[in-house]
C-alpha cells in the first residue's frame, strides 16, 4: 500500500473518530463515558497504520472535553499508542474475527486503565472500581463491533488493496 493511501485512511479514521465523539458529546465526556467512536478501534489489528488515526482522533476529540489539559491531550493519546500497538501485536496473529476481538479486548483494557488512572489522579476516584466500570462499555464497543470492523477492513481491501 502506498504512503498516500495510508495517510488518507489515517485522516479519514481520525476525523470519523473525532466527529463521532463530538456528535455524541453528552455521553462521550462524562466521568463514566460511553464513546460511540470506540467501535472503530479494532480495525488496527488488520491495518496497523491506523493506530495513528486513533491517537490523532483522540487528541482532536478531547479538545472539547470538560477536562481538557495534559491528561486529555497527552496522556490519553499516549494510551492509544499503547492500546493500538498491543492490539496489533496480539491480534494480527489470529484469524480475522477472532484476532480483531482479542486485539480489541486488549485495546479496551488499555483505554479503561488510562481513563481510570487519570480519574484516580485528578478526582481520587477508586482505581479498580472505576477501571471495571469503564471496561464494560469499552469491551462492548471495541470487541462487540469487531465483526463489523472486520467487514469494513474486507471492503477496503477488496476495493483498494
Amino acid at each position: 500500500m502506498n504512503r498516500t493511501r495510508q495517510i488518507a485512511e489515517i485522516t479519514t479514521f481520525a476525523t470519523l473518530y473525532a466527529v463521532l465523539t463530538w456528535v455524541f458529546a453528552p455521553i462521550s465526556y462524562q466521568v463514566f463515558q460511553f464513546r460511540v467512536a470506540e467501535c472503530l478501534k479494532s480495525i488496527v489489528v488488520k491495518r496497523k497504520h491506523l493506530m495513528w488515526a486513533f491517537v490523532v482522533g483522540n487528541a482532536l476529540s478531547n479538545i472539547f472535553s470538560p477536562f481538557i489539559g495534559p491528561w486529555e491531550l497527552i496522556w490519553m493519546p499516549f494510551i492509544n499508542v499503547l492500546g493500538a500497538g498491543s492490539a496489533w501485536l496480539v491480534g494480527h496473529r489470529f484469524p480475522c474475527t477472532k484476532g480483531m476481538a482479542l486485539g480489541g479486548a486488549l485495546y479496551a483494557v488499555w483505554v479503561a486503565f488510562g481513563v481510570s488512572f487519570m480519574l484516580y489522579v485528578l478526582f481520587n476516584l477508586p482505581l479498580l472500581l472505576t477501571f471495571i466500570y469503564l471496561l464494560v462499555p469499552e469491551a462492548i464497543l471495541i470487541v462487540g463491533f469487531s465483526p463489523g470492523m472486520n467487514k469494513v477492513n474486507e471492503m477496503i481491501m477488496k476495493r483498494f488493496d
